[in-house]
């Protein structure tokens, strides 16, 4: 698994999901879509697994002030990502987010490569990988080995029902 190594100091990596409430908010302040507190109890229960990060500003004056539903016994929760899948072949990367406060750390690249090295010890080999980016999240998918499906002469499709 990859580890908080590469993260600053004061955050940890941690395995599981944010609570509802911060899964809720860090989707919004992420520019994803607003979710119900069922779609996400759901969506929890449906993942194959995930991560979340944690906060824990050192003893200073300049420390960042995060909203309540952020705050856990752990830091408070600033990144989230998880994986939906069906365990054998096929996965899917989803609600990679990270509260804006935090932004430009690399912080959603260590959620990234956490989950993608996830796959790589707990499913057979060669399951496939997809994830639906927007513009701002591109480079670093594209850094973790991910292809523009239309490179590959592949559409991508998606329905709301």
């Amino acid at each position: 698994m990859a580890s908080g190594n590469d993260l600053p100091p004061g955050y940890t990596l941690r395995t599981g999901y944010p609570t509802i409430p911060a899964y809720r908010q860090l989707r919004v302040l992420g520019k994803l879509s607003a979710m119900s507190e069922e779609q996400s109890r759901r969506a929890h229960a449906g993942s194959w697994h995930g991560y979340y990060i944690t906060y824990t500003p050192p003893t200073s004056s300049e420390t960042i002030t995060i909203e309540e539903e952020f705050a856990s016994g752990e830091g408070d929760i600033v990144g989230m990502g998880r994986l939906i899948g069906d365990g054998g072949w096929y996965f899917c990367v989803a609600d990679i987010a990270v509260h804006p406060s935090h932004r430009r750390k690399g912080l959603g690249d260590v959620i990234v490569k956490a989950l993608l090295q996830y796959i790589k010890e707990n499913a057979p080999e060669k399951a496939f990988v997809t994830l639906s980016a927007d513009p701002p999240g591109v480079g670093v998918y594209k850094r973790n080995g991910f292809q523009i499906m239309a490179d590959r002469n592949l559409t991508g499709m998606y329905m709301v029902t």
